[in-house]
C-alpha cells in the first residue's frame, strides 16, 4: 500500500516545504524528525516572556519563495513588516542605512569614501553579467563565476575599503565566516538576492513557519531515521524512537532533508559522483549568545554588522526588540550576538557561564550599558551550522546537479544545495518535491 505515500526525513524548513508541496499534489506524507520539535535552525523558544529565535532570525522580503509559501500555507496573517535599519561599524562609529533604500542611503553615508562609492559601479556591472545564474534553486549555474574567494574578487574588482566595510561584514553576518574563506559567488549571490530589500517577521518568532507547515502534515517527532533504501517499485525507510521497536515503513518516494553528513549516513546508495561532492562539504560552528535585558540599549538599528577590523571574532549583533515585535516584554531589551566559526570552535566545550562572560564585554563596547542590564543569557550551540563554501564549491554543485536523476524515488534537499540560507533550503525542498511530482503522481489522492 505504498502507492501515493511519501516519507520525508527531516522537519527543518527544507523537509517541511517538500512535505507540504507533496501533500498539495495528493501524496500521503509522513515526516520523520529526530528532534523533539520541528524547524531545526528555524525555531523559536520562549523564556520568561522573551522569544528567542535560536538560529535563523532575519527574513528579507527578497525571500520571495518563502513569502509565497507562507501565503499558500495560509500563514500570511501571522507576519508583519519589520525594521530595515541596519548599522555597520567603522572606527567605532555605527553608520546606519535603510536596507530598502540602500542605494540612496549608500550615497549619503560616511561609511565609504567617494572613491569607494564610485568603484561599486563595477559590482553592479558584474551582477548584470551574472544575471539569473545566481539562482536560488540551482547555484551550480554560477559555476563559471566560482574561481576565486570573495577577498580575491574584492581585491581584483573593487577596493580594500569595500572589502573591509561591505564585503567582510555582509558575509560575516550571513555565513559567520571571512571573505578569505568564502567563494566570490556567495557575495555576488547575497547582493543580488538577499541584500537591499525590506523585512518581515512574525510576532510569534520565526518558528511560526515550520510550525505552520507541520500542522498540514503527519510529523513523527523523536524519530531518528537510520536508513533509506530505494528498490524496484518503492522505498524502504527504517527509523527508531526510544522505548519502541524498530520501525520499517514502505513508501512510493522519499525526500531526505538532512545536513550533508547526516544524509550520507542514512543513504549509502548515493552515487559516487554526488557522494564525492558531499564528502567535501564543510560546515561552520555557531555559538550564539542571546541576552535578555532589563532595558533596551540606546540604539535604533535592528542589527549592527561588525567588520573584522573592528572585532576579530564578533560578526553581528541583532537588536531583537528593534527587529520584530514580540521578542521582549514591554520596556525590556533583547540582543543576540553571532560569532565567527573559529571563535565558536574555541568556545564549544566551555560551559554557558564562561561563554557569556567572554561575550558580554564585546557586546557592551558596541552597546554601552548592556553588561549592567542582563537579566539572563541563553547560549545556543549549532554544529553543523552553516555551509562554508570555498572557491570551487559551486562548480562541485554543478557536478552534483548533473548527476541527479530527476526520476529517482529518493530525492535530496537541504542547506548544502545552494547558498546556505533558510530560503535556499526552502527552494531545495520545493525542487525535490517538484521532481517527484513530475515523475510520478500518486495513484490515488489519499487525505493527509
Amino acid at each position: 500500500m505504498s502507492d501515493g505515500r511519501a516519507i520525508v526525513v527531516g522537519a527543518g524548513i527544507a523537509g517541511l516545504t517538500a512535505g507540504f508541496r507533496l501533500r498539495e499534489a495528493g501524496f500521503a506524507v509522513t515526516v520523520l524528525e529526530a528532534d523533539d520539535h520541528v524547524g531545526g535552525r528555524m525555531a523559536t523558544l520562549e523564556r520568561h516572556g522573551f522569544r528567542i529565535d535560536t538560529a535563523a532570525a532575519i527574513l528579507p522580503t527578497t525571500y520571495t519563495q518563502m513569502v509565497k509559501l507562507i501565503a499558500d500555507a495560509g500563514l500570511t496573517g501571522e507576519i508583519v513588516p519589520t525594521s530595515d535599519l541596519v548599522g555597520i561599524v567603522r572606527d567605532g562609529t555605527v553608520h546606519r542605512l535603510r536596507s530598502s533604500r540602500a542605494p540612496l542611503d549608500g550615497l549619503r553615508t560616511g561609511l565609504l569614501s567617494p572613491t569607494a562609492k564610485l568603484s561599486l559601479v563595477k559590482l553592479v556591472a558584474d551582477l548584470v553579467r551574472a544575471g539569473d545564474r545566481l539562482d536560488w534553486y540551482d547555484l551550480g549555474r554560477a559555476a563559471d563565476l566560482d574561481t576565486e574567494s570573495a577577498r580575491q574578487y574584492a581585491d581584483r574588482r573593487l577596493s580594500r575599503e569595500i572589502l573591509d566595510w561591505i564585503v567582510d561584514p555582509a558575509l560575516g553576518s550571513l555565513f559567520v565566516a571571512s571573505p578569505d574563506r568564502l567563494s566570490a559567488v556567495d557575495f555576488l549571490f547575497a547582493v543580488r538576492n538577499i541584500l537591499g530589500g525590506s523585512f518581515f517577521n512574525s510576532p510569534n518568532g520565526v518558528g511560526f513557519l515550520p510550525e505552520g507547515l507541520a500542522r498540514h502534515l503527519h510529523v513523527e517527532l523523536s524519530a531518528r531515521c537510520t536508513s533509506v533504501e530505494e528498490r524496484a517499485g518503492g522505498v524502504t525507510v527504517t527509523w527508531e524512537r526510544a522505548g519502541e521497536p524498530e520501525h520499517v515503513e514502505e513508501a512510493a518516494v522519499c525526500v531526505i532533508a538532512l545536513s550533508a553528513q547526516h544524509m550520507l549516513a542514512v543513504y549509502p546508495q548515493l552515487d559516487p559522483v554526488r557522494r564525492e561532492v558531499v564528502e567535501d562539504i564543510e560546515y561552520s560552528t555557531c555559538v550564539d549568545v542571546h541576552l535578555a535585558l532589563s532595558a533596551p540599549p540606546d540604539e535604533p538599528a535592528m542589527m549592527i554588522q561588525v567588520p573584522g577590523r573592528e572585532h576579530p571574532d564578533l560578526c553581528v549583533v541583532v537588536l531583537d526588540h528593534n527587529r520584530a515585535p514580540g521578542r521582549a516584554p514591554a520596556g525590556k531589551g533583547h540582543v543576540t550576538s553571532y560569532w565567527h566559526t573559529a571563535w565558536a570552535d574555541q568556545q564549544w566545550g566551555r560551559d554557558d557561564a564562561a561563554i557569556v562572560e567572554e561575550a558580554v564585554p564585546a557586546i557592551d563596547r558596541l552597546l554601552p550599558g548592556v553588561a549592567d542590564a542582563v537579566e539572563f543569557a541563553h547560549v545556543q550551540r549549532w554544529r553543523p551550522a552553516v555551509v562554508m563554501s570555498r572557491p570551487g564549491t559551486y562548480r562541485d554543485l554543478a557536478r552534483f546537479s548533473a548527476a541527479t536523476d530527476p526520476a529517482a524515488r529518493v530525492q535530496l534537499c537541504g542547506d548544502y544545495l545552494s547558498a546556505s540560507t533558510t530560503n535556499a533550503s526552502l527552494c531545495s525542498g520545493e525542487r525535490a518535491a517538484e521532481r517527484i511530482i513530475t515523475a510520478r503522481h500518486p495513484v490515488s489522492t489519499p487525505a493527509g
